[in-house]
């Protein structure tokens, strides 16, 4: 046999193919129960939170509750009116999380060796995250809420906006083969058809080229359950559910939907695979 040329090596099964991390992309429509599902997850818990809504700290606690016992780190951008975001401050914004998401993998590194958990890591508003990044880079963000005037000309155009989507897509890659979970949650979309609403039909706001740096994609709903009683139909129970699109675990999990308890529980059932 001949040695192999430079930059190949053979593969050989080890106990760290059981401890692979996932790089999760996961939306949903709002108050579906995204924030919920995240921090269900293995602690220490590196939480970046970018949500306008300002009810991190009672999901935090709900969890604890639930025995999600840990360390938990939490960086907050808090949210601003568009009229009073400038450039130097959006690039503030993005430096804070770039640096706090920089901190975490070194922390992961450092725990992993050590033999410690490693945990996971949050960011709670990427389409908020997404809108820095265009108007640090750009200058304006159509995703935060900038229109042309009636008249008006300039601002970026279709072809800018991929400087933006690669700066996302790069803070996204530098967390493969980081020693941590990651879970990046995104607004979703309503579908139309027709020009009218599709009910209960969202799709992520995750921009092309992002993808390809995770490993799943979730999205997170509430589906209506008949509770029957005597065999007749006396109301219904919400039930949170998340339900996986594309992903590299296999075809299996396609368009498949569980009830969603939250991150770890999805893990196990993506490395565990499933029964035909």
């Amino acid at each position: 046999m001949t040695t192999p040329p430079a930059g190949v090596e053979q593969f050989t099964p080890s106990a760290e193919d059981n401890d692979h991390k996932i790089i999760l992309s996961l939306f949903g429509d709002t108050k579906s129960g995204k924030t919920h599902f995240a921090v269900r997850s293995s602690r220490p818990l590196y939480i970046a939170y970018l949500d306008p809504n300002a009810a991190l700290d009672f999901h935090l606690a709900k969890a604890s509750q639930e025995g999600y016992e840990g360390e938990v780190f939490k960086c907050v951008v808090p949210p601003m009116a568009y009229d009073d975001l400038t450039g130097p401050l959006a690039h503030q914004y993005v430096e804070r999380v770039e640096a706090f998401a920089a901190w975490a993998r070194k922390e992961a590194k450092e725990r992993k060796a050590a033999g410690l958990p490693t945990g996971t890591f949050v960011v709670d508003g990427m389409t908020m995250l997404k809108g820095y990044y265009e108007k640090d880079l750009l200058g304006e963000s159509a995703t935060l809420g900038w229109r042309a005037a009636k008249g008006e000309r300039g601002g970026p155009s279709t072809f800018d906006y991929a400087k933006s989507n690669g700066a996302l897509r790069d803070f996204v890659s530098q967390f493969m083969g980081a020693a941590l979970d990651v879970v990046v949650i995104w607004e979703g979309r309503q579908d139309y058809a027709g020009g009218e609403p599709v009910p209960g039909k969202f799709h992520t706001t995750m921009p092309a080229g992002v993808p390809f740096a995770i490993t799943c994609e979730a999205e997170v709903y509430v589906e209506l359950e008949k509770i029957v009683e005597n065999q007749l139909v006396v109301g219904t129970t919400p039930v949170p559910r998340v339900r996986v699109t594309r992903n590299t675990y296999g075809l299996e999990f396609f368009n498949r939907t569980f009830k969603a308890g939250g991150f770890d529980g999805l893990k196990r059932l993506l490395l565990a695979g499933l029964e035909d």
